[in-house]
């Protein structure tokens, strides 16, 4: 922790207790003579200290701007000192010329004096906050310094620049890029480090999610879950690696050693067989460590498996076959929207067999809608073309088919419970241990209410 919020103590660490004795983190010379010397030894300000040949030169270029910008502070803060020493001595004049109950002189001097002071700490103060948020908004952004970039501080940047005025003076890109980028990764080590001491006092899981890149590169990401704060650990490029179970315990072991065992009391990964098996071989060889499947990716797969049965199927494509119709045409896609009230029928899910059966629900929802569309002069009319009429004519008689509706209808009623649950595991607002098995019990008795064929959902959910 830094002695006070002066930028030279990022370049300087103090010898001791002896505020005047500081060590320059360039070279290691010990400056005598307090902070202000140490920034002239950086800036390389010849006349009163030596320079440091090992200091980078944007930082140098950077000191030596803020040297110049203090002296330029100070000689505004003296001139407001003599405005507000003038304005005391027109008001002693007034006052000896005969004005009765005025303040005393000493009173109108603190008075004033105060009054500038407090207008220098607030243009300190201003510039402060600015160049905050401007590190802020350069480091948040995904595409490095772009300034188009909006990222999660992109606004705040902007409104304290609103905030400041005119007359302030912006940082450069040198200063945005290397010591405000540096305050950055200073301030989240310190909030990391925050969280990794409360490790050995809760105890903490290793979370293990498995993904590809677009470039189709298969990755794993390892995440630190504590006291309900979460973070990136590490990933791992799997590419041209087989994901078998020596491979994933290696890897489960490598991080529990990292972060340390006895730190350790929980490792979670998704329902791949070989991450059972590394998860089981892991509880034998540290028997101390509970492992156990990701509850979302348990319910997805219960998705995909309820998705491969014959009667499901069937129906998930026909809904696909009017979802790809519909959206493969900007006039079908309007007139929907008219018979809907401007309602999509494509709506984003948690994953890819949650939209299916999202999908599914909104055909349910718009049947009535979609009914009256397909029979209306304007179906016609966008769809005259021999290519689309043919198609056209199929879709429009999936949409009449009074059996595919009551099959979607039991679809839904059987699956809406389950991803009622898939939502609730997957929110990052509270811990869902405590839940998820009177949720799963109160899904299978909804989906045992809702649907004469219960019993083939359940032995999915039970498998």
């Amino acid at each position: 922790m830094t002695p006070n919020p002066d930028i030279g103590w990022q370049f300087g660490q103090m010898v001791g207790d002896n505020r005047k004795t500081i060590r320059c983190k360039f070279c290691g010379k010990v400056i005598t003579g307090g902070i202000t010397r140490l920034k002239q030894y950086i800036a390389h300000v010849t006349g009163n200290v030596e320079i440091c040949h090992k200091a980078h030169k944007e930082i140098s270029s950077m000191l030596r701007k803020h040297l110049q910008d203090s002296k330029t502070s100070r000689s505004s803060m003296q001139r407001k000192k003599q405005i507000a020493l003038d304005s005391i001595t027109q008001n002693t004049r007034v006052s000896e010329s005969g004005s009765s109950g005025g303040d005393d002189i000493e009173d109108i001097e603190n008075r004033e004096l105060q009054k500038a002071i407090k207008e220098g700490r607030k243009t300190r103060v201003i510039e402060e906050q600015m160049r905050n948020r401007y590190g802020q908004g350069f480091s948040g952004s995904s595409s490095g310094l772009d300034p188009a970039d909006s990222g999660p501080y992109n606004q705040s940047m902007i409104n304290t620049i609103a905030e400041a005025g005119t007359g302030i003076k912006g940082p450069k890109g040198r200063q945005i890029g290397g010591v405000y980028l540096q305050e950055e990764v200073d301030e989240i080590n310190g909030y990391l480090n925050t969280l990794k001491s409360k490790w050995s006092k809760y105890g903490c899981t290793i979370m293990c999610d498995g993904w590809s890149t677009h470039n189709k590169h298969p990755i794993i990401n390892f995440m630190i879950y504590c006291d309900r704060n979460m973070v990136f650990h590490s990933s791992v490029d799997c590419t041209n690696k087989a994901k078998t179970v020596d491979f994933i315990l290696s890897l489960l072991s490598k991080i529990i050693d990292e972060i340390g065992e006895e730190n350790i009391v929980h490792v979670v990964t998704d329902s791949e067989g070989a991450n059972k098996v590394a998860g089981a071989k892991l509880m034998i060889e540290r028997q101390h460590l509970f492992w156990s499947p990701c509850a979302a990716h348990c319910i997805d797969l219960m998705l995909e498996d309820i998705g491969k049965t014959t009667k499901v199927k069937k129906c998930v494509e026909k809904a696909k076959q009017i979802m790809s119709f519909i959206y493969n045409s900007d006039k079908v896609v309007n007139l929907m929207k008219t018979f809907t009230n401007d309602h999509e029928l494509l709506t984003l899910g948690i994953t890819q067999f949650a939209i299916e059966f999202i999908s599914i629900e909104n055909l349910v929802r718009h049947s009535s809608d979609l009914k009256r569309m397909c029979t209306s002069g304007d179906w016609e009319a966008d769809n005259n073309t021999s290519k689309r009429r043919k198609e056209a004519e199929n879709i429009a008689s999936i949409i009449m088919d009074g059996r595919f509706w009551k099959r979607a209808h039991d679809i839904c009623a059987a699956i809406e419970p389950l991803v009622k649950v898939l939502k609730l595991v997957d929110q990052d607002q509270k811990p869902t241990m405590s839940i998820i098995y009177e949720a799963m019990d109160r899904a299978k008795m909804e989906i045992k209410d809702n649907t004469r064929d219960w019993q083939s959902y359940w032995d999915i959910i039970d498998n």
